[in-house]
């Protein structure tokens, strides 16, 4: 009779201890809980968390090619990274500031700021995006741009498909050397139409996760040439 109580001692002692098991491995869809990183889903109490998976979701990153591709590439080639900083801090488990130090990124604040980010002007400079990472929070409605996990849910600090007529003139495919890539490192983006309308106003070949993703992932461009 002793032994239920036994089993739910070990199990408190085991729970207590897993968090030690995976300190680095974060995700930006969760607050990080050992049972959702080791089923790989998200916990479900944050607003940019929703499906994460599921029969014939892909193991790894999506890729959108565009209707109407560029053409030859021209100018001079530039990457560029940028990466939410959210608008309060505790709206972000760490993934935001772990993806940023990892590739040296710019940090925009708000749906206006990511504009800034990608101002490039083709009539008056020779540069072209070549290869462009967007990271932040998401789900497959809205990619944040300010608002990382928390609860708004606004056009000021959030991507999404009803303000279009907003951020689609950021990826004008004139911006972009020649079919270029563009990497939305975020949670769920690729189950939604977001990554499938920016390929299509860049003429650029976009990647999107339909499921978890997390701060380590590989490039896309590194996974394609099998490294």
């Amino acid at each position: 009779m002793a032994y239920p109580i036994h089993a739910e001692q070990l199990r408190k002692e085991a729970g207590a201890r897993l968090p030690s098991v995976l300190p680095n491995h974060l995700s930006h869809c969760d607050n990080h809980q050992v049972r959702e990183t080791l089923r790989g889903e998200p916990a479900a109490d944050k607003k940019k968390s929703d499906d994460n998976g599921g029969e014939g979701v892909p193991e790894g990153v999506k890729k959108f090619d565009p209707k109407q591709p560029n053409g030859d590439p021209s100018g001079d080639a530039v990457d560029i990274a940028t990466v939410e900083k959210p608008k309060d801090p505790k709206w972000d488990n760490g993934f935001c500031e772990k993806a940023a130090k990892r590739f040296n990124a710019q940090r925009h604040v708000s749906l206006a700021d990511l504009a800034t980010k990608l101002s490039l002007d083709p009539a008056k400079e020779r540069r072209r995006i070549r290869q462009l990472i967007i990271g932040g929070h998401g789900n497959r409605d809205m990619l944040a741009t300010g608002s990382g996990d928390g609860p708004d849910v606004s056009d000021e600090l959030n991507l999404k498909v009803s303000n279009k007529s907003t951020w689609l003139p950021y990826f004008n495919s004139g911006k972009f050397y020649g079919k270029a890539d563009i990497w939305i490192l975020s949670c769920n983006v690729g189950n939604g139409s977001i990554p499938q309308l920016m390929a299509d106003q860049s003429g650029s070949t976009v990647y999107a996760y339909t499921r978890t993703a997390y701060s380590t992932e590989k490039t896309p461009w590194e996974t394609e040439k099998g490294t």
